[in-house]
């Protein structure tokens, strides 16, 4: 018999994503100073989607499957898709599925959830750090350049911003970026 609810103790058991990806291109931690435990995430990227991604812990039944649920929730989707992560957004899928959460168990859900933006935002910083050159970086949350946003205006022709989003993520984050973007759409 489980000590923990049925739907903890199912996925928990059947924790579908707790190895590394192949080509992992980022990894990131939280831990759970309360209890010292550990939540590890991973991700792999291609074409600007998640690939691949796994979550690992050393922690009880409510990190291991608020982790499994929280990396299931963003396998598959494109980096624009994803916004910001949100807090609320991520916890009401974790209750959704495991149901109500004690308030004791609180700070395992969070531990999750903060290796989760770990790991995207050690993303970001590693695609910032690799952008070298003598061409401006239009877009620093997906590490556009302004050439390959140029190239894709002469070749494309776009009319709005969402469509240059849509191609080359440029935009998608934070947003600050837009007006540059429809700058560069008008001059054309």
């Amino acid at each position: 018999m489980s000590i923990y609810p049925e739907q903890v103790w199912e996925r928990c058991q059947s924790a579908a994503r707790t190895s590394r990806p192949g080509r992992c291109h980022a990894a990131g931690r939280a831990v759970n100073f309360s209890c010292g435990c550990l939540a590890k995430v991973s991700i792999r990227i291609d074409s600007g989607r998640v690939a691949d991604v796994a979550a690992r812990s050393n922690g009880c039944g409510y990190l291991i499957a608020a982790c499994d649920i929280a990396v299931e929730s963003v396998g598959g989707k494109l980096l624009a898709e994803l916004g910001s992560l949100d807090r609320e957004h991520l916890r009401a899928t974790i209750v959704r599925t495991l149901g109500e959460i004690p308030p004791e168990r609180d700070s395992c859900i969070d531990c999750g959830l903060r290796a989760l933006r770990s790991v995207f935002a050690n993303y970001r910083s590693k695609a910032i750090e690799e952008f070298r050159g003598e061409v401006a970086l239009i877009c620093t949350c997906f590490g556009v350049s302004e050439k390959t946003i140029e190239d894709f205006i002469e070749s494309v022709s776009p009319r709005t911003t969402e469509e240059v989003t849509y191609a080359l993520r440029a935009g998608g984050g934070c947003g600050s970026c837009l007006m540059l973007i429809q700058e560069m759409i008008d001059s054309r």
